[in-house]
């Protein structure tokens, strides 16, 4: 299973941080694995991004 999400920054900061995690719920939680494709072949159970009105720190 793939989702692509949009995010859409209404911050007024003019650069932020932020990570992610993914997890599941109900009887089978533990069926189930959440993971972030980072763009390089690499899976990992956080993904880290950074937004705000300028592009660097």
């Amino acid at each position: 299973m793939e989702f692509i999400l949009g995010i859409e920054y209404l911050g007024h900061e003019p650069f932020d941080a932020f990570s992610i995690i993914g997890g599941t719920a109900g009887t089978d939680a533990s069926d189930w694995l959440v993971d972030f494709h980072n763009g390089s072949g690499e899976w990992n159970s956080t993904a880290y991004f950074d937004m705000g009105r300028e592009t660097t720190p």
